[in-house]
Parts: C-alpha cells; sequence; structure tokens
C-alpha cells in the first residue's frame, strides 16, 4: 500500500509481508519467521516482533505511555529514527536497532535479558536494565536523573562512576559486573569532540511576590554534555520573552562538565501577575561560555 495513513494496527503471522507507504497509529506486529512488517513512515502505540518475525520503521516511534517497541524469540525490530515516550524490550535472542536516540520523560528505557541485543546510535534519556546476558550499546550519550543509579545490571544499579574501558570494544564504557554476562557500553566522546551543551528542562524551585503586580521566579535549568569535556562552564540567559520577562538573575556557575556529564543551577525572571498566561518557557534561550 502507497501513500495511505492507517488509523487502525497491522498484524502479520505466518510468513505474511505488508508494506504501507505511510504512518500507522495502531501498532504493528509480526509474528513468526518469514513474516515481516515495513513502514515506511512513523508508528504510534507499539511496535512488536515475536518468533523470528521482522518489522522495519523508516520513521519514528511514538509510544505516547501505550506502547513499547518489543522483539522476542529471535525477533528483530530496525527503526530508522527515534523512539519517544514507550520503552525498548529485547527478550530471548531478540535484536532491536535503532538509528536514532530514545526518550520520554516518563516512559523511556532499554531492557535487554537473556542474550537479547540493543543498539542505539543516537542519545538515550533514561535507564537501561539487562539481564542473563542481554547487552544494550549506545553510541550516543546516557542521561538520566540520578547518575547513581545509571543501568542495571541482573538487578544490581551501577552509577556512571562505575564504567570501565571496555577491552572487547575500545573507545566505549562499559558496564558490567564479575559475575555478570549481561553489558552496557557507552560511546566515549572522542577526546577532540567539542563540548556540546544542552538545556534539556526546567525545574520551578520557588516564587514570590514583588509589589502587587509580578512576581519573581526560580527555576532550575538543566543541563547535559552531549560532546567532549567542558571545564568552567557558565550559562547565560540571552533569550526570553522581553514583552513578558524581566531577567533578575540571568547568569549560572556550572563548573566543570565532563563527556555525558549533566549539571544544573538556577536562574531568577520576573513576570507580571496580568502577563502569566502569556509566559512561553519554549522561548528561553542559554548560550554558554568554557574553557576545554
Amino acid at each position: 500500500m502507497n501513500g495511505f495513513d492507517l488509523l487502525g494496527g497491522i498484524r502479520a503471522e505466518s510468513g505474511g509481508v505488508v508494506t504501507l507507504n505511510g504512518n500507522v497509529s495502531g501498532g504493528v506486529a509480526a509474528y513468526g519467521e518469514g513474516t515481516s512488517v515495513n513502514i515506511e513512515g512513523d508508528v504510534y502505540n507499539g511496535v512488536s516482533a515475536y518468533d523470528r518475525g521482522t518489522v522495519n520503521i523508516e520513521g519514528d516511534v511514538y509510544g505516547e505511555g501505550l506502547g513499547n517497541v518489543e522483539a522476542e524469540n529471535y525477533g528483530d525490530v530496525i527503526i530508522g529514527g527515534s523512539v519517544y515516550d514507550g520503552g525498548v524490550i529485547a527478550w530471548d535472542y531478540g535484536t532491536v536497532i535503532i538509528d536514532g536516540g530514545v526518550y520520554g520523560e516518563y516512559y523511556g528505557y532499554v531492557e535487554a535479558g537473556n542474550y537479547a541485543a540493543v543498539i542505539i546510535s543516537g542519545d538515550v534519556f533514561g535507564n537501561i536494565m539487562v539481564y542473563t546476558g542481554g547487552t544494550v550499546t549506545i553510541n550516543g550519550a546516557l542521561i538520566v536523573d540520578d547518575d547513581n543509579m545509571l543501568v542495571m545490571i541482573d538487578g544490581i544499579w551501577l552509577g556512571k562512576q562505575d564504567g570501565i574501558y571496555s577491552i572487547n570494544k575500545p573507545g566505549y564504557l562499559e558496564y558490567t559486573t564479575d559475575m555478570s554476562t549481561s553489558a552496557v557500553l557507552v560511546k566515549v566522546p572522542e577526546p577532540g569532540d567539542d563540548p556540546d551543551l544542552q538545556i534539556t528542562g526546567y525545574t520551578l524551585v520557588g516564587s514570590t511576590r514583588f509589589g502587587l503586580a509580578a512576581y519573581d521566579y526560580e527555576l532550575t535549568a538543566h543541563v547535559v554534555n552531549l560532546g567532549g569535556a567542558a571545564e568552567n562552564v557558565i550559562a547565560f540567559l540571552t533569550g526570553y520573552q522581553a514583552d513578558v520577562v524581566t531577567v533578575i538573575k540571568g547568569v549560572i556557575e556550572l563548573g566543570d562538565i565532563p563527556a555525558n556529564g549533566t549539571s544544573q543551577g538556577n536562574f531568577i525572571i520576573r513576570i507580571p501577575i496580568n502577563r502569566n498566561a502569556a509566559y512561553d518557557e519554549s522561548h528561553l534561550k542559554f548560550t554558554f561560555s568554557y574553557t576545554e
């Protein structure tokens, strides 16, 4: 089928082959050897490949909290884009290959067990869990809220500091335990890579009334470094709605941020009460200074 968006889902079995040039809103699944589903667009609400079935998605996959990407019992899932707000699960020799990243404020995570493999070319925002010979390889950055709970290896949490340079895969940090055949591998940025500092979100700390007509809002800016190490990092609030926001404190000293590291700091803005509804966080822009 060409040039067609499907409002339902697709389920292929027993050697069936389905190809769609469009988007699918109800999820896709392939069951059985020789069975394949090929989507030349995006998929919403779940992707599954079981019992040697294969699913190829050229676009992105959106879980929206309702569906995961799953490959089990030698099933294969290949995604040309990224996965948003859904888990990635591979079990029993299944394989998931993602050319983009995995993103999800609440639902994003990656899990591989019983000698399954997940390979991700981009960044991962979420925890990683591997069991019984499962492996996850990340060629981008791994970002979590708590660096002490970065990956789980056979039920044991490891922090960012627990990674060791891999002997079997040079250029990667390896997270594993002495008694485990499971592992998570995260690519180390090249020494010459420039820092790539980005804001990942904001958290409201509190607010203070300023006179009768405005409030001062203190917010935390969360920063991740997706490139090489940066020292003496300072963030400057340079973009905002000038007709809505007055900057009270717009400089944040973040210190040193290593490759794949995170930092955070607070800033303060003032918003008139009668302009509060017009405030749009997406207009906040920071620039960074640093030494390498």
